[in-house]
């Protein structure tokens, strides 16, 4: 094996963890970003490999002397580092949360593109067959209930049962909501496969209750139902798929890394992003259980609601804003 070579094009990676580490201990912490930590943590993990790698093909002492220093140096930063414990609460929602948000939009937006595509499905299948909501994803769950089915061909909301028993409802939902997020985030270990499943299946389902309903006159008021409260659960399962669509990708495409660590490294991020998920069910479980279904409740009421939450939400994610953080200045 060339040495030299090999030393040459791991260099730029230690050269980019030593001047993260320069500027912590410089007190130059205004300088580092939300960014600078997640690559602290994935080049410390990439260059203790580099250590024990070269040690075994046998790099020079000096090489071996500055691995070693660089490695202790970010393992006492990473594993001694401290916040500020009144503000990290604050800090995580504020500032922590959007900016991983951001950086997982493109598996986040790939998760809605699935989703979308078994909505889009559906609605293709309906209009050109009519026997498709006969169908079923499975032995025994067919895409369209028999029920719900009778329902709208009555003109009639299958969610007008749930009044009375809001708070029941409202808990149920929210409760099998987290086990559908919970299933997208995992499921994506299956290289993104299972996520993907997921994700096309519920856009089929909401798919097949919208254009049925739309042939039957129900549109608008089966709209109008989902608009409340479908900003924030829609929301909440594709920042799901997409923190499970990342797992699959880090195995999928490790980069330089192995496979093992290219899923540690993303992990780490993955588990901030999904979870923001778990307040949104629950705020999607309450609005569902009092607010969506409530026939005293109008039509245009229900719409405002959704465009004012997605509004809220879109500026709480996308709003730029700087951060501000306190860590350990002993390195």
């Amino acid at each position: 094996m060339n040495i030299d070579k090999w030393l040459k094009q791991k260099s730029k990676y230690w050269l980019e963890l030593e001047g993260i580490l320069k500027k912590v201990k410089q007190n130059k912490f205004s300088q580092l970003t939300t960014n600078d930590l997640r690559r602290l943590n994935s080049l410390y993990l990439a260059t203790a490999q580099d250590l024990a790698f070269g040690r075994s093909i046998g790099i020079s002492k000096n090489s071996e002397n500055y691995l070693n220093n660089l490695v202790i140096q970010a393992h006492n930063q990473i594993y001694s580092a401290k916040t500020n414990g009144d503000l990290s609460l604050w800090q995580y929602i504020w500032y922590e949360y959007p900016k991983v948000f951001q950086r997982f939009l493109g598996y986040i937006l790939v998760a809605f593109v699935f989703f979308c595509a078994g909505l889009s499905f559906a609605v293709y299948e309906v209009e050109n067959k009519s026997d498709f909501v006969n169908a079923y994803t499975a032995p025994g769950n067919p895409i369209l209930p028999e029920s719900i089915k009778k329902l709208i061909n009555q003109h009639k909301m299958w969610t007008d049962s749930i009044q009375g028993f809001e708070s029941y409802s409202s808990a149920f939902i929210a409760t099998n909501n987290i086990r559908v997020s919970i299933l997208l985030y995992i499921l994506g270990i299956f290289l993104g496969i299972g996520t993907v499943v997921i994700l096309w299946l519920n856009g089929l389902s909401i798919g097949v209750v919208l254009a049925y309903g739309y042939k039957h006159g129900m549109l608008a008021k089966i709209l109008s139902f989902i608009a409340g409260h479908g900003v924030f659960e829609l929301m909440a399962f594709f920042i799901a798929g997409g923190a499970g669509l990342s797992l699959g990708w880090a195995i999928i495409n490790p980069g330089q890394y192995s496979r093992l660590n290219s899923l540690r490294i993303i992990a780490y991020d993955s588990v901030k992003v999904f979870c923001g998920v778990i307040p949104l069910l629950i705020w999607a479980g309450i609005i569902e259980g009092f607010i969506s279904p409530q026939v005293k409740i109008s039509e245009t009421i229900k719409f405002a609601v959704s465009i004012f939450t997605f509004v809220i939400f879109m500026l709480y994610l996308l709003f730029p804003r700087k951060s501000s953080f306190v860590v350990n200045k002993e390195v």
